[in-house]
């Protein structure tokens, strides 16, 4: 069974989204997926994408943000992180 990710507290616990979204294409991601897979927590990946040093979110909305995972991947490999 594959881990669910959740951010207590913040309305994701009915709809978690499951770390294995980050291996799918067309996949768009939410923080907490983006977090993990990364090892960033939210506030340091926000600073980074402030600082030009982070993929830039899709904005779906005035309170939905999500990342493409392709792009997540891309940037997790410039890094060394994959081989």
């Amino acid at each position: 069974m594959q881990p669910f990710i959740t951010q207590a507290g913040r309305g994701n616990e009915r709809n978690p989204q499951p770390l294995h979204a980050v291996q799918l294409a067309d996949a768009l991601l939410r923080i907490q997926p983006v977090a993990s897979a990364t090892g960033l927590s939210g506030a340091t990946i926000y600073r980074k994408l402030k600082a030009g040093e982070f993929p830039k979110p899709v904005r779906m909305g005035a309170r939905c943000t999500r990342w493409k995972a392709a792009d997540v991947r891309a940037w997790i490999q410039a890094q060394g992180g994959e081989q």
